[in-house]
């Protein structure tokens, strides 16, 4: 096995090439594709709407159950209706997501955003009435968002060109 030095490592690399030698190594021709897909095809965004979602939501669900405290609810009251925001969500991934074209995927995100959003805003007017809209939003939002960026990332990943599952996981990983 022969030594190369950085130099020729460098080169390479410029050419997309991986040395024989080290069998651990990532071919940078898959990386530069990988990156090619995620920011020329709009993938980027929904990653991006994809983990402010997942963060508003977690935030969500931590004020649904102080604001439930505040108001009064006692554990198992707050863990119903955070068990129902989640019930709701599994009913519309079930009855809405999953009859979605997979071309719909990109704009069943931005709403689910939209349900997210009003979410939030519900918990500002803290009232039993508006905790329970902001639970039932919450859980529509989830269950619009998670599975329809997952469709919609793994679509536009494979659209330039191979429509194959391995691209997709390589997108969606």
């Amino acid at each position: 096995m022969s030594q190369r030095s950085g130099e020729e490592y460098k080169v390479m690399i410029e050419r997309h090439q991986t040395p024989v030698e080290d069998p651990r190594s990532v071919p940078t021709s898959h990386l530069s594709e990988l990156d090619e897909r995620v920011s020329g095809s709009g993938t980027a965004g929904l990653l991006f709407a994809t983990g402010s979602f997942r963060s508003a939501q977690n935030m969500a669900q931590t004020t649904l159950s102080l604001l439930g405290v505040s108001l009064g609810f006692n554990g198992a009251s707050i863990g119903a209706l955070a068990a129902g925001s989640n019930l709701i969500a599994v009913l519309t991934m079930l009855l809405v997501t999953a009859h979605l074209a997979t071309s719909s995927a990109q704009r069943a995100v931005f709403v689910g955003l939209l349900f997210m959003t009003a979410s939030l805003v519900s918990f500002l007017a803290p009232s039993p009435v508006m905790l329970l809209v902001g639970s039932l939003l919450l859980g529509i939002a989830g269950g619009l968002v998670l599975p329809s960026a997952a469709t919609a990332i793994g679509n536009l990943a494979s659209s330039g060109g191979e429509r194959s599952r391995a691209s997709r996981g390589r997108a969606l990983a």
